[in-house]
């Protein structure tokens, strides 16, 4: 008899949560075009279909640049016939380490989904999404997803240094990663 009104709070808490939606705009300080803003993006899928997957033990070590650096290795492939859509679940995961950065600096990544020459992003996407900031060895995961049309897919991981303001001599090292993705109808 007191299950119920324990059953009911929880499950009303439950609705009221889900029907909270919140926007924000996209974290400052050099993004790439100025309409580039967070929002809430929802996809769904169907049984699996394939799965890609790369793995690498060896470290890669980039400094400070104008822009966005491929990661060697990092890419995959996955070709959809035409009059298809397919749902990309997309994870990264590596070591990463940032020498010679403040508490303003961190190393920015992001998934570039390329098909007959065209480059768009995976969500999330604000051109400033974190991967990892310290300068000590741990390991960092991120995941995106993108509904893709016919075309074949190269999948590359990204990394770019941010340098608040003072300015120091950063580089970064990603080590011991693995990068796959899973197809869903």
């Amino acid at each position: 008899m007191f299950q119920k009104p324990k059953t009911i709070a929880i499950a009303s808490a439950v609705v009221m949560a889900g029907a909270v939606v919140v926007t924000m705009t996209a974290q400052e300080g050099g993004l790439e075009t100025p309409d580039q803003t967070a929002g809430f993006f929802a996809y769904s899928g169907g049984p699996a279909k394939a799965k890609r997957a790369r793995t690498q033990t060896a470290a890669t070590t980039f400094g400070e640049s104008a822009g966005w650096v491929n990661l060697p290795g990092a890419t995959l492939s996955y070709t959809l016939p035409a009059g298809t859509t397919d749902l990309f679940n997309v994870a990264f995961s590596a070591e990463c380490r940032l020498f010679g950065g403040g508490g303003d600096d961190y190393v920015r990544i992001r998934i570039v989904d390329t098909v007959g020459g065209v480059s768009t992003f995976l969500e999330p996407y604000d051109a400033g999404q974190a991967f990892c900031s310290e300068d000590s060895y741990a390991t960092y995961k991120g995941n995106w997803v993108k509904r893709v049309g016919a075309g074949t897919h190269t999948l590359q991981v990204q990394f770019w240094i941010f340098d608040g303001a003072p300015a120091e001599v950063l580089s970064a090292r990603i080590d011991d990663w693995t990068f796959e993705t899973v197809v869903y109808d």
